[in-house]
């Protein structure tokens, strides 16, 4: 089990990781200065909820559904490609993860399979019980941190492209291009009221990214599940 948590938390860390490959924060230009305001906009909302798809050659697809906010606190799904797919519940410094039986088994490979239908009948429907200072769990409850999901975004010297401008969820916005090697980044931004950073699509590249931004200053909602739905590994 404790491995089965550190390698979902590798997996998680790849998703996380491609904010850093963002070309435009900072960037120079019309295109570039409209960047620059979406990330600032977004770092400075009190909280947003991040859904999207990675495709990763080695760790397959990524799915994240994360409403985060800059207290830490968070909730949603991950879901890793075929292999299943988990919740993710953060308060505090308190981490709450639950898994379906289709992931146990898939990080499970190797071990008897006795041990494997104990923790399937132990973990499926309850939620596991850690701290966001465990070695194996501090990647994953860094996937709630909005600094450090929006931390990366690093000032280049690269200009961005204004397209057409276009609707996403319902909301007008500008269309940002950039190309960087075999990558284009795509970002839309909001162009009324506060210009949030809606959507960013990364194509092209080994790590294909699809990750939309909404529910801006929205209460998170995450609170601890019910006692008895929780198994707590370290008793």
């Amino acid at each position: 089990m404790r491995r089965t948590l550190a390698t979902t938390a590798l997996c998680l860390t790849a998703a996380a990781a491609l904010t850093a490959c963002n070309p435009f924060a900072g960037a120079s230009g019309d295109g570039g200065d409209l960047a620059t305001k979406a990330i600032k906009a977004n770092r400075a909302a009190t909280s947003f909820t991040v859904k999207g798809n990675v495709s990763d050659p080695k760790e397959g697809d990524i799915a994240v559904d994360l409403a985060i906010d800059h207290r830490g606190d968070c909730k949603g799904t991950i879901g890793l490609g075929d292999q299943g797919s988990m919740g993710l519940i953060k308060t505090g410094k308190t981490v709450y993860m639950s898994y379906d039986e289709k992931l146990l088994r898939a990080q499970s490979k190797g071990e008897a399979k006795k041990d494997t239908d104990a923790a399937v009948k132990m973990l499926v429907g309850n939620w596991v019980k850690s701290t966001s200072s465990d070695p194996d769990v501090k990647d994953l409850a860094s996937m709630c941190d909005i600094d450090e999901l929006l931390g990366t975004f690093d000032p280049t010297d690269t200009a961005a492209d204004k397209g057409k401008d276009t609707t996403v969820d319902g909301r007008k916005a500008a269309t940002l291009t950039e190309k960087d090697g075999k990558e284009t980044y795509t970002m839309y931004v909001a162009t009324e009221g506060t210009p949030y950073l809606l959507k960013l699509d990364v194509a092209g590249g080994d790590q294909p990214t699809t990750l939309a931004f909404s529910g801006f200053d929205k209460p998170v909602g995450a609170k601890a599940p019910a006692k008895k739905d929780i198994v707590d590994l370290g008793n």
